[in-house]
């Protein structure tokens, strides 16, 4: 009994983010025309968005692993090869001077948000909690496939905000989802949140900066 709730719990956790994914990204736009990951001319509305939509599904995973029992080393939180981390953390810095865009504004969105929340918050939620559980259970493969479902099916939904109705991207979630098991397979290999959190963190804001530049 103890073994089917350690698997179920991150399996329903997962399909719960989906849900939660969904209705916070896209019903919005869907009936109101507003873009919530759009919204980045306020840090205050900019904080609240990631609290609701990051913040709190980690507060969650936390309170898991308390009730659970399960050691914070398993999700990741551990002092090994903090050097590696400290290094892609500096490439993370270096790519920020090297945009010259130093606004408060652009500083709290991509330190706090993209940085934050959006890497080592869903570093926590798709790596460090669903794919190390599942992984405790199964091979990593299948475990690192289970998750980067959870996490690329959300976004296999795009909105047309003209039209206000959502379509199918094939592409994103193609990408999302071999991003997610590159990812599974980093922290697999590092053990560190850290290192797993950097990287996607770098290449989330290599992303944006070439969207904004080309």
């Amino acid at each position: 009994m103890a073994k089917l709730k350690r698997i179920a719990s991150p399996l329903l956790f997962g399909f719960g983010m989906m849900i939660y994914i969904f209705l916070i990204n896209y019903i919005p736009i869907a009936h109101t025309g507003i873009d919530v990951n759009a919204i980045n001319e306020s840090i205050l509305i900019r904080f609240l968005i990631d609290i609701i939509g990051i913040g709190l599904p980690v507060a969650v995973i936390f309170l898991i692993a308390k009730k659970q029992n399960i050691p914070l080393v398993e999700l990741g939180f551990t002092k090994k090869r903090l050097s590696l981390a400290f290094i892609l953390l500096g490439i993370f810095v270096a790519v920020f001077i090297f945009d010259r865009n130093f606004t408060g504004l652009n500083f709290f969105t991509t330190f706090v948000s993209r940085l934050i929340f959006l890497s080592i918050g869903g570093a926590i939620i798709w790596r460090g909690y669903i794919f190390t559980q599942l992984n405790k259970k199964m091979g990593f493969i299948l475990a690192a496939a289970i998750a980067s479902l959870f996490f690329a099916i959300p976004f296999f939904f795009g909105v047309s905000i003209e039209a206000r109705a959502i379509y199918f991207d094939l592409l994103a979630f193609i990408a999302l989802f071999l991003l997610g098991i590159i990812f599974a397979f980093i922290l697999k290999k590092s053990e560190s949140i850290w290192i797993t959190g950097f990287a996607q963190a770098i290449f989330l804001h290599m992303h944006f900066l070439i969207i904004l530049h080309v």
